[in-house]
C-alpha cells in the first residue's frame, strides 16, 4: 500500500459524504487522499485519470443503482478493492455484493472512524495479498 492511500467515495448525498469525511478526519495516525464523486459517471471519469487504492461505493446513485453500480465499477476499476456503503443494515445485500466482487460492506449506521479505518486498511491489505499470489 502506498504511504497515503487514495480513496474515492462515490456518494450522492452531501450529508453522507461529510459524515465519511468527518470519520476519516478522526482516524488516528491514518491519512488518506480522499476524493468524492456524486455519481457513477463522475467516478468513471475520475478513475480514467487517477488510480484509487480503494473505492467506497454507495448503492443508491442517481445514474446507477444497486448492484448495477458495483458491476460497472468492477469493470472500470479492477485493480482496487470496492467497499459498499449501504443505508440498510441488510446482511444479505452485503453478502450479495461480496459474491459479485466487492471486498466488503459497511452499513452507514456503523460508520465511525474506527470501523472506517479498519475496513479501509483490511480491504486494501486483503486485496493486495490476493493480487500478489496470482
Amino acid at each position: 500500500m502506498a504511504s497515503v492511500p487514495s480513496v474515492l467515495l462515490v456518494e450522492d448525498s452531501d450529508t453522507d459524504a461529510r459524515i465519511v469525511q468527518h470519520a476519516i478526519n478522526y482516524c488516528d495516525n491514518f491519512d488518506v487522499d480522499f476524493h468524492v464523486e456524486q455519481d457513477f459517471l463522475g467516478a468513471k471519469e475520475w478513475l480514467r485519470g487517477t488510480r484509487a487504492d480503494l473505492v467506497l461505493l454507495d448503492l443508491g446513485l442517481p445514474d446507477a443503482s444497486g448492484m448495477q453500480a458495483l458491476k460497472g465499477l468492477l469493470k472500470i476499476c479492477p485493480d482496487a478493492p470496492i467497499v459498499i456503503l449501504t443505508g440498510f443494515d441488510d446482511m444479505e445485500l452485503g453478502l450479495l455484493a461480496i459474491q459479485l466482487g466487492a471486498e466488503d460492506y459497511l452499513p452507514k449506521s456503523q460508520l465511525n472512524a474506527e470501523n472506517l479505518e479498519r475496513i479501509i486498511r483490511h480491504s486494501i491489505a486483503r486485496f493486495q495479498s490476493r493480487s500478489e499470489r496470482k
